[in-house]
């Protein structure tokens, strides 16, 4: 399992705290809000980037990534990428699918974008089955295994550590500066009501 912890520093709640003093938990809806609206985007961010890099859908990777909202009673969010290994016929493969005559040395299969991928000798498709088997021997009476490409969190520190978890983490943090400050505003025109 990853996860980041979005939170914010002693002096911008203090600060937030002295503005809507006035306003019944101001600055905890203030800031809970502003938390939520940036573990949300931080996991658009995530997801663009593994798909940038992955050759897989980006509904699989979003529902892997999961988001811990804030509460007024707990100023931090949390995004966290948790999941087993993903089958490998959720990623490119060649041939398409189990109605395809069987590949004499196996199926190409391209889980990155800038990789060229390559065979994965012995693997094949049983008919009407649309997952990718190997034998565990080369014995034909031995065990089917079902083949299996990475999990979501392996992805994420991939990109994590390509991009750099820092960009990540100085791109929050400036959204949730300006988030802040506009549910601030919002507060200060609409909180009374």
């Amino acid at each position: 399992m990853i996860h980041a912890d979005i939170s914010i520093s002693g002096d911008v709640l203090k600060s937030t705290h002295e503005l809507l003093a006035h306003i019944d938990k101001g600055a905890e809806k203030a800031i809970a809000h502003a938390l939520n609206r940036v573990a949300v985007g931080a996991r658009f961010e995530i997801v663009k980037a593994i798909g940038e890099k992955h050759e897989i859908r980006a509904r699989d990777v979003r529902n892997a990534i999961k988001i811990k909202r804030a509460s007024y009673n707990k100023l931090q969010a949390q995004v966290d990428s948790t999941g087993t290994v993903i089958p490998l016929e959720d990623f490119k493969h060649s041939p398409s699918g189990y109605n395809q005559p069987r590949p004499k040395i196996g199926i190409r299969v391209k889980v990155r974008k800038d990789r060229s991928g390559g065979v994965i000798p012995g693997t094949f498709f049983i008919p009407n089955n649309p997952h990718i088997f190997q034998r565990e021997t080369e014995d034909p009476r031995s065990k089917l295994l079902k083949m299996y490409g990475p999990a979501i969190p392996s992805m994420m520190r991939v990109v994590l550590d390509e991009e750099g978890e820092q960009g990540i983490q100085d791109r929050a943090e400036a959204r949730l500066e300006r988030e802040i400050q506009h549910e601030i505003d919002y507060l200060l025109m609409n909180g009374a009501k």
